[in-house]
């Protein structure tokens, strides 16, 4: 009879995240000013059994040539840590330029992401087979924030915005097979771009919304399926390239 056997991934997720936040106001500015810290762990354990392999040849072998395995059902283990910290500080205010009519926003967001990947692989389990070297990344930027608000009747309101944003890099590893270890994908950016119009009517018991957006994303990430060398398939994260959105 064919030999049978089992999988199991353990895994386990920990964050820890604080952000603290200041405002205050004068007769032309409201502001805010804050700052943000996450520090986040995962790792996965991952093992494949085979009923009795213990006793089997194969066994056998691993312990003539490495004296002192214990013995164990486990012919293969792979288990992968990361460590990730982002810090942030930011901040904005709105500065009444004309008094009841024009107002400017301002703001912006400074960043900082680190991590850390360490992936081992152990066969038979508790045997270290590969241990590849850690690797390391580190993000950082300023994201600013413009606006302007004005009012042009005392029940519409236009305005425009700029901002941008990001979503951090990263390793792929999440895999048996120690070539993905080796994939990497940037950061994603974007731009955003947004005119409207806020309206009421009848003593306020209509309102009515319109905006226009324009969204350009450069180095977008995404997920593609890509076949395997053992005529599995595996998904890995890649950065597509440059896309635009624009709507209303």
């Amino acid at each position: 009879l064919d030999p049978t056997g089992y999988l199991t991934n353990d895994q386990n997720n920990e964050s820890l995240t604080q952000e603290i936040r200041l405002s205050g106001s004068t007769d032309r500015i409201n502001w805010t000013l804050g700052g943000f810290w996450q520090e986040s762990e995962e790792f996965w354990d991952f093992l494949t059994y085979v009923d009795d392999y213990s006793n089997s040849p194969a066994f056998e072998a691993w312990s003539y040539y490495y004296p002192g395995i214990a013995p164990t059902d486990a012919w293969w283990n792979s288990f992968q840590a990361t460590d990730r910290t982002d810090k942030a500080v930011f901040g904005e205010m709105d500065v009444v330029l004309i008094e009841d009519r024009l107002t400017a926003i301002l703001g912006g967001r400074w960043y900082e992401v680190d991590r850390e990947l360490s992936y081992t692989v152990e066969r038979p389990d508790a045997r270290v087979d590969q241990q590849l070297p850690n690797r390391t990344a580190s993000d950082d930027g300023f994201i600013p924030k413009y606006g302007l608000e004005l009012q042009v009747l005392e029940d519409v309101m236009v305005y425009g915005s700029y901002a941008t944003g990001f979503h951090s890099g990263g390793f792929y590893g999440k895999n048996q097979r120690l070539v993905d270890y080796a994939i990497t994908y940037d950061p994603e950016e974007i731009e955003s771009l947004e005119l409207g119009a806020k309206m009421e009517f009848l003593n306020n018991r209509v309102r009515l919304n319109v905006a226009a957006f324009s969204s350009n994303v450069e180095k977008l990430q995404a997920i593609t399926t890509l076949p395997a060398d053992d005529g599995t398939a595996v998904s890995v994260p890649f950065n597509v390239g440059e896309v635009e959105y624009q709507g209303f």
